[in-house]
């Protein structure tokens, strides 16, 4: 009986018949499905389907949806649309403060903006969630390597007023050892003076 009522609702033939207007009923999936079905379509790279899929994850779970979010985030940054991508990680960041795969997602995106100072950040934050995160040990490092070695991404944060709007004292640290090290004393002042003015009680300054 409920096989035959299936196949009366979804018959369009009867309803034709009938006069009826004709509706295909809907077949809802639960979060699981959907994410199962986001994934499918993200190995065969049909982003566009998987955010599809992942958005009707995210309305049947709204509150516990932030692996749909960065799934999301990812399949945007494969269409190069960065700041959107930034968008969905963040999202995915406020349901749950403690997703390292959107806290690390987020920072290489910023590392690719030359936004060390909040990649920083975030490296700092997966590392007080697991210090052995191996990628973002290394990376880490890599990042704080750069700004006291490499003259041209230690002017680039300067001319370009990265610093102006960053808050990480060891990214401070870092670009103020690479001005040393090069011997740039003069834009060594103006940040000097300007993480004084910053960080007024901090000693290391």
């Amino acid at each position: 009986l409920r096989q035959f009522a299936y196949e009366v609702l979804h018959s369009e033939e009867i309803f034709i018949n009938n006069n009826l207007p004709f509706e295909p009923m809907k077949i809802y999936k639960s979060y699981k499905e959907y994410m199962i079905d986001g994934d499918n379509y993200t190995s065969q790279k049909r982003f566009h389907k998987a955010i599809e899929s992942y958005k009707l994850a995210i309305e049947i779970n709204q509150n516990n949806c932030e692996m749909a979010y960065n799934n999301i985030a990812n399949c945007l940054v494969e269409f190069g649309e960065i700041d959107e991508a930034i968008e969905y990680y963040n999202k995915a960041i406020s349901l749950n403060d403690k997703y390292i795969d959107a806290l690390f997602n987020l920072s290489i995106r910023y590392e690719k903006m030359k936004r060390y100072d909040l990649t920083i950040d975030l490296y700092q934050k997966i590392l007080l969630l697991n210090k052995n995160h191996k990628e973002t040990n290394h990376n880490i490092e890599v990042t704080i390597n750069r700004l006291r070695n490499d003259k041209e991404e230690i002017l680039y944060q300067i001319e370009n007023q990265i610093y102006f709007n960053a808050n990480n004292i060891l990214y401070f640290q870092s670009l103020e050892s690479g001005l040393v090290k090069s011997e740039d004393y003069e834009n060594l002042e103006i940040l000097l003076n300007h993480t004084i003015e910053k960080f007024p009680n901090n000693i290391y300054f």
